[in-house]
């Protein structure tokens, strides 16, 4: 892929990450908080489902668009804090670490070409593994998410100060932060399926 290409998709995938966390502060849309962190997180790694060599892309994509999102959308920062401290880092993390690289090792023992008697055939051993084994995976989804918990309540109690008063005082804020220690699982799932399909669209889409 050509960069000039790349820095295109890059543009356009970070003006979507900018209009989500725009649309997260809107009265009428914060019940949708959750689909739009996924189509924000989806839109950020998209260059780093490309390939892996991208991933500052995607990390530069993930930069402008919480600076510009946050800036933009300062008044109601609480509902754009969980997009940009857990929804996109999460999807960052998820699609880095899955991904495989692979080396390869040559076997000692040289054998008979049975093809030509002068020649030698030495055997190739492909080895694949994940950049991020599964512990280290969770360990910093569970990470993301208690920083991500602890920053919206700061931006809230910073930002939005008689939101905040209203919330500690209410007996399903608590209750809220509670269940939200479970959060992690079902969000990798949808997270998941929404790459798996984001994958088919880019294969068809998308050439190299």
């Amino acid at each position: 892929m050509t960069k000039a290409k790349l820095i295109a998709i890059s543009g356009l995938c970070c003006a979507v990450v900018v209009g989500c966390m725009l649309l997260a502060t809107l009265p009428v849309m914060r019940y949708l908080m959750l689909f739009l962190g996924v189509v924000a997180a989806v839109a950020t790694v998209i260059p780093l489902m490309l390939s892996v060599k991208y991933l500052a892309y995607s990390l530069l994509i993930y930069a402008a668009g919480s600076i510009l999102g946050v800036f933009f959308g300062i008044a109601n920062v609480m509902y754009v804090a969980p997009i940009v401290t857990f929804c996109i880092p999460f999807a960052i993390v998820k699609v880095y670490g899955e991904t495989m690289k692979f080396s390869a090792m040559a076997d000692k023992k040289v054998l008979d070409d049975p093809f030509d008697d002068n020649q030698k055939v030495v055997k190739i051993q492909m080895e694949g593994k994940q950049n991020l084994s599964v512990g280290v995976r969770w360990l910093l989804y569970y990470v993301l998410l208690e920083v991500g918990l602890s920053l919206t309540v700061l931006s809230a109690y910073l930002f939005m100060r008689p939101v905040f008063d209203a919330m500690v005082q209410n007996f399903w804020f608590y209750a809220a932060l509670a269940i939200m220690q479970f959060a992690v699982f079902p969000y990798n799932l949808l997270l998941r399926g929404c790459l798996t399909g984001a994958a088919k669209v880019l294969n068809k889409v998308i050439k190299p």
